[in-house]
């Protein structure tokens, strides 16, 4: 008597919904499991295929795909997801330049300093509660290429690396010093 009861409470409108509620759970699945591939491959046509199907990019539980467009060159793609989907300071730094190696030494690359780089042309904030360089980049070899680059073309991060500086770069960028006393 119990299952005619519900069968009998189904209606049209609850059929379809719970239908279109599965397809969304499919298509959501099927996004998860190829996004990262149709990042890599700046395939705008499979994106909008997804998106149109209802495959939600900020519930997508993915490594950060603004990081696998840059990793990949997609700089199209990696300018429409923060166009559309994430903020620039969603990237952790972890991301780009990978896991701090305690017992060997590391290393900036020529390539993780050019992902720096794009970041923070794109607005990358390296201060919020802590200073992020101090917590993810401190203590890596050719740290001062990147501070060098920062300072030359985002002097305002001063106050963040001043404490970094050593021999050469503390001469160059001097002058700093005197418009922190100063606010500017």
């Amino acid at each position: 008597m119990k299952y005619i009861k519900l069968f009998e409470s189904l209606n049209k409108e609850d059929f379809f919904k719970r239908k279109k509620e599965l397809e969304e759970q499919i298509y959501q699945e099927l996004g998860d499991e190829f996004i990262e591939n149709i990042i890599k491959e700046g395939s705008f046509d499979d994106l909008n295929f997804l998106l149109q199907n209802g495959f939600d990019l900020k519930s997508s539980d993915t490594n950060n795909l603004l990081v696998v467009a840059l990793e990949n060159n997609q700089i199209e793609m990696f300018e429409y997801l923060l166009k559309n989907y994430d903020d620039i300071n969603s990237i952790s730094l972890r991301d780009i330049i990978g896991k701090k190696n305690y017992n060997g030494t590391n290393i900036l690359t020529d390539e993780k300093i050019k992902l720096l780089k794009i970041i923070t042309d794109y607005g990358y904030k390296y201060y919020d509660k802590y200073n992020l360089i101090d917590l993810y980049l401190k203590g890596y070899e050719r740290l001062n290429i990147f501070i060098d680059w920062l300072l030359k073309n985002y002097p305002d991060n001063y106050k963040l690396v001043k404490h970094l500086l050593t021999g050469r770069l503390k001469e160059k960028y001097s002058y700093l010093e005197k418009t922190e006393d100063y606010n500017l």
